[in-house]
């Protein structure tokens, strides 16, 4: 009963904070850095104006600048943060480019794209994506079958894909080959292709690098401390390396694909990048940890995301 309740004030609350200021000037009372986490634009889970407004509404009330400008500033002595934002988009997606970049252009903000040549190379989706789609395209019948193969207590499309995430990475590649042939009728339509197809390479050479930061987000997007050790170090060492001589320039920072991280991931990323980024939170210089960076996640509405800004759990 308190969780409905909740559920149908929240938005309430939010609206009305962002239409008479007050999640701005929270935001803006917090002695705090921010990095937005944002994925891909322009399906209906985040339609294009969402992000337009997202973008319009931090540049009028903040400083967006690039992840390397904020970072130096976040690791000086006695430096107070002055509104400091940093634009970052995880997977590398076809849309980013398409459709993010010119709006970033337009409003002269910097980014930082975080990628997986792997996908690239091979013109893959993130694995994660494609499971959630193959099982959101299968008959009930079919993901209750798959459901009983994998032992697993129920078909929710989110908890099977939830529990792949859990699974040491050579069982969940077992594991999504057989979603793969569950779901050998699905064809990707037009829009699916809009929506989660990745970059080409010639597309991540047409952006701008004095606009655009390119990370890494390892090679083909596996849950890093699933992974044996060797398997870790070509994730993280390849994917440098592939980006690296791709682009023709250095790629110094990193994003834990899904936040997944363990202390051992994160030393191994300590020998090849300058910072990471994971989970939720706000950065307060004096104390910032540079590999594991929080961040705040996007939302599907301007008033969540303001309030956000100041409360990034909500």
């Amino acid at each position: 009963m308190l969780g409905t309740l909740k559920q149908h004030i929240a938005p309430l609350l939010h609206r009305g904070a962002l239409a008479t200021g007050v999640s701005t000037r929270w935001a803006l009372a917090q002695p705090v850095m921010r990095i937005i986490m944002l994925h891909g634009v322009g399906d209906p889970e985040y339609p294009l104006p969402v992000f337009r407004s997202h973008v319009e509404y931090l540049v009028r009330h903040f400083q967006v600048v690039a992840l390397d400008r904020l970072l130096s500033l976040a690791v000086r002595p006695g430096y107070r943060p002055e509104r400091e934002v940093a634009l970052t988009f995880d997977d590398g997606l076809r849309n980013n480019a398409r459709q993010v970049y010119p709006i970033l252009r337009r409003l002269h903000a910097p980014a930082t794209f975080y990628v997986c040549p792997g996908n690239i190379e091979q013109r893959r989706w993130i694995w994660t994506v494609e499971a959630r789609i193959r099982l959101r395209q299968l008959q009930v019948g079919a993901r209750e079958e798959l459901a009983r193969h994998w032992s697993l207590p129920c078909t929710s499309v989110e908890r099977m894909q939830g529990w792949m995430k859990t699974l040491p990475d050579g069982r969940r590649r077992e594991v999504f080959a057989e979603l793969e042939q569950a779901s050998r009728d699905y064809v990707p339509t037009a829009q699916h292709h809009e929506w989660y197809d990745v970059m080409s390479w010639d597309e991540l050479l047409g952006l701008d690098p004095k606009l655009i930061t390119i990370g890494s987000h390892t090679v083909s997007h596996p849950m890093l401390s699933r992974c044996e050790a060797p398997q870790r170090e070509l994730e993280i060492d390849h994917s440098q390396e592939l980006l690296q001589q791709r682009l023709g320039r250095p790629v110094r920072h990193f994003c834990y694909p899904d936040a997944d991280l363990d202390p051992d991931v994160v030393r191994r990323v300590q020998l090849r990048y300058d910072s990471a980024v994971s989970c939720d939170g706000l950065i307060r210089p004096g104390g910032v940890d540079l590999f594991r960076l929080p961040r705040i996640p996007a939302t599907d509405e301007l008033s969540y995301f303001a309030w956000r800004l100041h409360n990034p759990t909500a």
